[in-house]
This record gives structure tokens, sequence and C-alpha cells, in this order.
């Protein structure tokens, strides 16, 4: 079983670049004679103005989001997707490295929805375009991509009116130090801290591992898979038939060879994998348009890598639940008083 990969929105260690808002991991298993079927069909009714297919170009035209209907008719059910709001997941970055280094026993604060409230939460709040909140994202931010320890957590708590993301700031600047040491690695940012590209491929792989094939996987080539742990232990565990727990969710899948990376130029895979990752952009990006809507409900029934656990974005459930309160404040309340 060959799987082919690429991503949309790629915007390296800033998530909250305006222009790409939404980030999107694809892969296609197609045989041969498909793909070729796919690029006959692209090619009899599309003027491709390079030798490269690019999912970019065709939905600037009419014909071309008619071609890519067709072939999201036909092939979505080929296709494992994983798409992640990139405000919602700094929001989710926030939790990850500036809270849950600090708890006890994490898996329960995971178990119970913890992480969602505080990223939901903080990302809500972002949303109202607050100054003060723009300032602590902005702020966390700039921690993330690699601030020198003593610049960390310039802003005064006290200037922040929500007394959620206040006991927030407070946690972190009271634990600066192992912040940071949770991030680093010799006293350098570890640089995959923001990437979005190795969670994504982890969580297609272990949707495919469903079927329980053994899978070649082809990546479009990229400097982010280069001396980097993360893709080495991907290759680990898929060489070894072996699984790991991540964030609360067991992974696990067997890879044939370790993980191939080409260039987009020379694979119709990779480039029909970029097709579907740049639809699905373009259609989160363009929610109101008929061809979006057709678009986002074959992959919600055809392609979604599940939701729930891979998709990076808010679950507005666990903020209408009606005992929030009850069920999470006290626990935030709980760990500010032991930390602080």
């Amino acid at each position: 079983m060959i799987i082919y990969c690429d991503e949309s929105g790629y915007s390296g260690d800033n998530l909250l670049e305006a222009e790409q808002p939404f980030f999107v991991y694809s892969d296609v298993y197609l045989s041969d004679n498909e793909i070729n079927e796919i690029h006959s069909i692209i090619q009899k009714n599309y003027h491709v103005q390079s030798n490269e297919l690019k999912g970019k170009d065709l939905v600037k035209t009419g014909r071309g989001k008619n071609i890519i209907k067709e072939i999201f008719f036909r092939y979505s059910k080929s296709a494992r997707i994983i798409y992640v709001n990139k405000k919602y997941a700094l929001a989710a970055k926030i939790f990850e490295y500036a809270i849950e280094p600090l708890l006890s026993g994490n898996s329960k604060y995971y178990g119970m929805g913890f992480h969602k409230f505080i990223s939901i939460y903080l990302y809500t709040y972002l949303s109202t375009k607050k100054q003060e909140a723009e300032d602590l994202f902005v702020n966390f931010l700039g921690i993330l991509r690699g601030k020198k320890i003593e610049e960390l957590f310039s802003i005064n708590p006290n200037v922040m009116p929500d007394y959620v993301c206040k006991m927030i700031l407070e946690i972190a600047a009271k634990n600066a130090k192992a912040i940071y040491e949770e991030i680093t690695t010799g006293g350098e940012i570890d640089k995959w801290i923001l990437d979005l590209t190795m969670t994504s491929l982890m969580g297609i792989l272990t949707e495919w591992n469903k079927s329980k094939t053994p899978l070649k996987v082809v990546c479009d080539e990229s400097n982010l898979f280069l001396n980097n742990p993360i893709f080495e232990r991907l290759n680990e565990i898929g060489l070894n038939d072996s699984s790991a727990m991540f964030l609360g969710t067991k992974i696990g899948f067997h890879l044939t060879e370790p993980i191939i990376l080409e260039a987009s130029k020379s694979s119709l895979g990779i480039q029909i994998a970029d097709i579907f990752s740049s639809t699905v952009n373009y259609s989160l990006k363009n929610p109101h348009l008929d061809f979006s809507k057709y678009i986002l409900a074959r992959v919600h029934n055809n392609s979604l890598c599940s939701p729930n656990t891979w998709c990076i974005v808010p679950d507005y459930d666990v903020m209408n639940t009606k005992n929030l309160k009850s069920k999470f404040f006290p626990v935030l309340h709980h760990l500010h008083t032991s930390l602080t």
C-alpha cells in the first residue's frame, strides 16, 4: 500500500499569519492506474501552465473547480485529511508547553478535557481581538520561537482583565524555568515546537493502520524532516510495527521501509495529494461558497481523520457544558494555588 502526502498553508513557526489561518495535511492511497487517470482528467480539461499540478491554481477558475469536484467525487474515499486552525493550535500549544509540563499525572487532565477547556477559552478570548489578548498570544509565540529565558513572560499579569488568562499567565511566569527546560535542548529552542506537519503525518499514518496494512509512505521533501527526532521516531515506530502514546492518544503503524522524501515535481502522487490539501484549505477560507460546501461535505463524509483527535479546531461543546464552572474552574484555581 503506497500513500502520497503533502500539505497546504505551511507558515513555519508563525501560527498567527493572517493570510494563512489554516494548515491542511493530506494523503492519497491510489494505484498507478488511478493516478494516471486523474492526471488524464486534468490534462484533457484544463491547460496546465507548468509540468507540476497545483491545487492552488485549479481553484482559481470555474473549470478548475469542476475538475476538482469530479476528483473529490471519485476519489475522496482514497484520501485522508487533517486540518488545523492555526490560531487555535497556538492556544493548544500554550497549554501543552506552559501548563502540561507542570502537571502531575497529566493523563487525567486530558481525560477530563481540561486541555480543551484552556485552549478554547484562550482562543475565544483572542478572537475578541482585544489588545491584551493579542499581546498574550504574541508573547507566547515569541517564547516558543526562541526568546531568551530572561525575556520570558514580559507581560505583567496584572494588566490582564480576564482572570482566567491572568491565572494562566501567572502560572507560566512563576514556572518559567521549568517551561524553558521543556522547550529547549542544549539551550536551543526545539525547532519542531510549533510544527504542525509531524503531528498531522502521525495522525494520518495511525488512521491508515486501522486497516492493518503495511505502508509505503512518500512525502514531499522538506528541510523540516532533516535531523528531526520526531520524524526519526515515526520511522522507528513504523519499522518496528510498534506503538506509543501521544497526548493521551495511542499511535502506531507498520512501515515497509523508511518514509521516502521526494520532490513534488517528480511525483504525480504527491501532486494529487497537494490538490486535496490545497482545495480543502481554500474551502476552509471560503466556507460560504457552494463549491466549498460541497468539498467539505465530501471530506467530512469520506476523508477526515478522527476529527476529535487529530483535527485541531475549536470544540465548542466544551464551552457549552452546563457545569463548566463547577467542572473546570476549580481545577484551574487549584493549579494556580499550588503552582504560584
